[in-house]
């Protein structure tokens, strides 16, 4: 059949099966793709970059995922950095969503949240003090010469 005399009508059936394959599937890579930022945080990383720019109109200068390597060849990535006339402002992300325990001397924090089906679930992970910590260090022996103020930022 024809529709107008332009348009031939697909029958209902096909466009119906070939939504059920192509709909799941994008769910999918959009659950993905959604994990994939959280477990990572580069969705927060990304978001507060975007407000560093900010700065950049005052003259600051921004680095996202910054990569150092320490002299025994471990290397830091740094979320993000602001160059700024008033410091350096160093800049951690963890992109969590569940209750955050831990204190500036333990060496691993907590996240503990409700799962889909009730079940509380626990993540251990690096103390972000002491990992920011551990970025402002190589970043000074990169710049040995300069004598500016560090500043530690963690965002949650």
């Amino acid at each position: 059949m024809f529709f107008g005399g332009k348009f031939k009508l697909v029958d209902f059936e096909i466009v119906v099966s070939v939504l059920m394959i192509i709909i799941p599937i994008f769910i999918v890579i959009l659950s993905v793709k959604a994990r994939y930022n959280h477990m990572t945080g580069q969705g927060l990383e990304k978001r507060v970059y975007g407000i560093l720019r900010g700065f950049e109109k005052q003259g600051g200068k921004t680095i996202r995922n910054c990569y150092l390597i320490w002299k025994d060849g471990y290397t830091s990535e740094i979320d993000n950095i602001l160059i700024h006339k008033k410091g350096v402002f160093v800049i951690e992300c963890k992109d969590y969503r569940g209750w955050i325990f831990g204190r500036d001397i333990d060496a691993h924090w907590t996240e503990v949240f409700k799962s889909e089906r009730g079940n509380t679930k626990k993540y251990s992970f690096y103390n972000p003090i002491k990992q920011n910590g551990g970025h402002i260090r190589a970043i000074r022996n990169k710049i040995r010469d300069f004598d500016v103020p560090f500043y530690s930022i963690l965002v949650f």
